[in-house]
């Protein structure tokens, strides 16, 4: 064997490929076949597939990072794949390798159809990823307000935390969502002053990124501005931290 085939890193390719043979076999893969197109998140072969007569015997195989056909159709937002598969029996709960749902991934296309229709199906509103996330974190990040909407309408939990302890108020404060930020403040039970594991709010993360709209709905929606975090940090001092001195010079005279 050739000197540079014992190196490690030519070692590590060959196990990741004996691990991903492995994969294949385990869920049934096979040339020319369903499963191939789910591999290769082949949305037109996965179609082709299903135009044909005939049941399909592993509607949900695994394809790169666990992904199953339904989860390729629903980050696509193609309604009309997501209803053939569901008709042939794709389980609308099956998990990747990060723990993210079909759910998750319609959450992140903002396809409000599809999230009715998985939703319908028995879809779990509040089934979290490795992360902790859950489709309405997804939704809130993304911003996608009306996603947001369907889903609190359908029980999911406003103040649910991932594993940093960010809320979907925390996501969209964060990323300017400020539509979505409207509709989660509008919902009974939302914890406006609701701290991470380092303390911060989503008043402080939206102050820290000079988002003076979010900021305003945030305050107008009772959140605290004197809140401290764990090293004694207020919201005015996250928005002169982001640079942004007359945010916190609003926010002193809020204070």
């Amino acid at each position: 064997m050739p000197a540079e085939n014992n190196s490690p890193r030519f070692m590590c390719r060959v196990v990741l490929a004996l691990l991903v043979y492995c994969l294949q076999v385990a869920n049934g893969y096979s040339s020319d076949s369903f499963s191939e197109a789910v591999y290769k998140n082949d949305v037109t072969g996965m179609e082709a597939f299903l135009a044909a007569p005939g049941p399909i015997p592993n509607i949900d195989v695994r394809g790169a990072n666990g992904k199953t056909a339904l989860m390729i159709a629903a980050r696509s937002g193609d309604m009309g794949l997501v209803m053939k598969l569901l008709k042939r029996g794709a389980d609308p709960n099956t998990v990747n390798i990060n723990g993210g749902t079909p759910l998750m991934f319609a959450a992140i296309s903002g396809n409000g159809l599809i999230v009715e229709e998985l939703l319908g199906r028995g879809a779990a509103v509040n089934a979290t990823g490795s992360n902790g996330w859950n489709a309405l974190m997804v939704a809130s990040a993304k911003g996608f307000p009306d996603t947001v909407r369907k889903l609190l309408d359908s029980g999911a939990d406003i103040n649910a935390a991932d594993v940093y302890l960010w809320t979907p108020l925390h996501r969209a404060a964060y990323e300017n969502r400020i539509l979505t930020v409207e509709v989660l403040l509008g919902y009974e039970g939302i914890n406006v002053d609701f701290q991470d594991d380092h303390g911060a709010t989503p008043l402080h993360l939206a102050a820290v990124r000079g988002h003076q709209e979010v900021v305003e709905k945030l305050l107008e929606a009772g959140a605290d501005p004197l809140l401290q975090d764990s090293n004694g940090r207020v919201a005015a001092d996250y928005a002169r931290g982001g640079g942004h001195e007359s945010l916190a010079t609003r926010l002193d005279a809020r204070a």
